[in-house]
């Protein structure tokens, strides 16, 4: 793990943040992925946010849990497609028709520079910050279910899933060939990893809070960023 760059796989997790501009502001450089929640996306625009994202020189993630109509997911697939923000989450419970018209809108033809900038597409399947013993049951009491949202994963061509630690290994590479994975290790569950455990266990990014300087404790961000690789 030590060859490998934080700024490939980190994402910083800034949902609930005050001023995220700031932060973002202060990390830039030694960040590239920074999670912001779906108020954000409600406050700002996306258009704004995309902008942005492009003056920092920063990769956004929107955790916008889209779950609607197929007729809204469309909508929401040509709000994001061009708007230079690098990745969006849905919700599996939206249904699979939904995902589908999501990820139609999303990829519909366009110029290849307009196409570079259309977002990976990520699907929860089990929110990332559900309690472990409310996703344990969901696991246990509704098997059915979740094979049902690992089909509709496949079926609908989104490009990744987000999913809690604990139940990293059901998506392996053999059956989810190219499909990323994201990892919230801010949930609380029974699996403590690293950031760089994920990365082994198959991750592809890591979401996890990332320190802000404090003018007056300044924490030393490299220390931090050696601590992830641990």
């Amino acid at each position: 793990m030590n060859e490998k760059n934080p700024k490939d796989f980190f994402i910083a997790d800034l949902r609930g943040e005050e001023n995220p501009q700031s932060v973002i502001e202060q990390l830039a450089g030694r960040v590239d992925y920074f999670c912001l929640g779906s108020s954000e996306m409600y406050l700002r625009s996306i258009y704004t946010l995309g902008l942005m994202a492009n003056k920092l020189n920063v990769r956004l993630m929107i955790d916008a849990n889209l779950s609607d109509s197929p007729q809204q997911m469309f909508l929401w697939g040509e709000k994001l497609r061009n708007s230079n923000i690098s990745m969006v989450t849905i919700q599996c419970s939206a249904g699979l028709e939904s995902m589908k018209a999501f990820m139609a809108s999303i990829k519909k033809p366009m110029a290849d520079e307009e196409a570079k900038k259309r977002p990976l597409v990520f699907a929860v399947m089990i929110p990332p910050y559900m309690e472990e013993s409310k996703a344990s049951v969901l696991y246990t009491s509704a098997p059915q279910k979740l094979r049902t949202f690992s089909c509709w994963v496949k079926e609908s061509g989104v490009d990744g899933i987000i999913i809690q630690p604990n139940y990293l290994k059901q998506f392996d590479n053999k059956n989810y060939a190219g499909l990323f994975k994201i990892v919230s290790l801010k949930s609380a569950c029974s699996l403590k990893l690293t950031p760089a455990q994920a990365i082994s266990y198959g991750a592809n990014f890591v979401l996890n809070q990332f320190p802000a300087e404090d003018k007056e404790t300044p924490y030393v961000i490299e220390e931090y960023m050696k601590k992830i690789l641990q």
